[in-house]
């Protein structure tokens, strides 16, 4: 009976340090809670909305709904897997839409793409491949910066 308890205790830390080891450290559900224009201006709800889930199995889902952030209101949607290891991440797209937000305009793809990642200082920073902009982790909050269109700010939520 010992046996058996210190090999099932053994095996549940083994699995343990295994999920621990898996993480990447971007896992979580976030929160928009703000736009900043390149010329200073903050955007808050009720003039957008955003939700990014990034899944421990790999799993990414954006959305995103600015209002009179440009001339017009955008949005963007986005479904992907994703995979974070050391300095690439890669990711492979299965769906996404856009509209005037990034002049990009996507489909359903299965496509896949690796970027290179950064790490320093406790962030973790790159540029999804299947998007015009570059995340940067550090802790509970990620911003996400658009060229020449500003910086969303996150925040991960329970």
């Amino acid at each position: 009976m010992k046996k058996l308890l210190l090999t099932l205790a053994s095996g549940l830390l083994s699995l343990t340090l295994l999920n621990a080891a898996e993480s990447t450290g971007i896992e979580g559900n976030y929160k928009l809670v703000s736009h900043k224009t390149p010329d200073g201006k903050v955007i808050k709800a009720p003039n957008l909305a955003g939700l990014v889930v990034l899944t421990p199995g790999g799993y990414k889902s954006v959305n995103v709904m600015y209002k009179n952030v440009t001339p017009t209101s955008s949005s963007f949607s986005l479904i992907a897997r994703y995979k974070l290891s050391g300095s690439t991440y890669t990711e492979t797209l299965l769906s996404a839409a856009n509209d005037t937000l990034t002049g990009k305009v996507l489909a359903l793809s299965g496509s896949t793409k690796s970027v290179k990642v950064t790490r320093e200082g406790g962030s973790i920073k790159f540029t999804p491949p299947f998007e015009v902009v570059c995340y940067e982790f550090k802790e509970n909050t990620f911003t996400a910066t658009l060229p020449n269109k500003g910086v969303d700010t996150w925040v991960k939520v329970q």
